[in-house]
């Protein structure tokens, strides 16, 4: 990009020169190489603008986890009311800036969480937050687990947070199965090299194959059974394609 870029602003420095006699200069014989790169993913393209820019232009990260992640999250951050009794509620977002305070009680996290709906900030013991400070970061997905209630100084709402997770360990916790779909090019050797790095989790991986004279699904054997990461799904999609890859929870 930094090629493309120096490029654009010799070709404009050029184009804005004049010869002596009031005539544009020839134009330049000189061609940019560049090569075939793979077209970024949506959370890479994001990324990339923010970097860039400072701030996300053509959509919202939390965008390209919405589908699977309301499998098991009920409400959108806009959503969330106080609540009457003391179950645990499920958020997630995207970490939009993290603010570390000291306290008496030791060092306090105040993370705010963003869906593209609303932001919401949620404080984070010292304990919880030694205990997760690599998974919350910034631009990442963050899952919630804890209390809803009225804030009483602000009247907005208020999170008392319990447990914190990544959405690879809420997919270890949550998912029951993996579901792979084939047709009858399926490669069995390069499915085992894919999901080689990932095996000794704990989800199942089902098999949907089809071919022209027959469909079967199968589970592959116990000690096949994966951990869940982003790079892993993002592997399988990339093969398979995304419709042919289900985290089924």
């Amino acid at each position: 990009m930094g090629v493309a870029l120096e490029a654009a602003e010799q070709a404009s420095r050029s184009a804005s020169q004049v010869s002596l006699f009031g005539a544009a200069d020839e134009p330049s014989d000189s061609a940019i190489a560049t090569v075939d790169a793979r077209r970024w993913k949506k959370r890479e393209l994001l990324q990339n603008e923010k970097l860039a820019l400072g701030f996300y232009l053509s959509g919202h990260p939390f965008e390209s986890y919405a589908e699977e992640v309301s499998s098991f999250v009920r409400n959108r951050l806009k959503d969330l009311q106080p609540q009457r009794e003391r179950e645990p509620v499920l958020i997630a977002g995207i970490v939009h800036s993290i603010r570390v305070q000291q306290t008496k009680r030791g060092r306090m996290a105040f993370v705010t969480l963003d869906d593209g709906t609303a932001q919401v900030e949620v404080a984070v013991f010292n304990e919880l937050f030694t205990e997760h400070r690599a998974i919350i970061k910034e631009d990442e997905l963050l899952l919630i687990e804890g209390q809803i209630r009225k804030d009483e100084y602000t009247g907005g709402i208020r999170v008392g947070v319990d447990k914190i997770f990544d959405l690879t360990a809420a997919r270890g916790r949550l998912a029951r199965s993996l579901k792979l779909s084939f047709n009858g090019q399926a490669n069995a050797g390069r499915l085992a090299e894919v999901l080689k790095p990932y095996v000794g989790g704990t989800c199942p991986v089902h098999i949907h194959y089809r071919n022209r004279m027959a469909v079967c699904d199968l589970e592959l054997p116990e000690s096949k059974r994966v951990r869940l990461s982003d790079t892993l799904i993002d592997s399988l999609m990339d093969w398979l394609t995304q419709e042919n890859v289900k985290v089924i929870y």
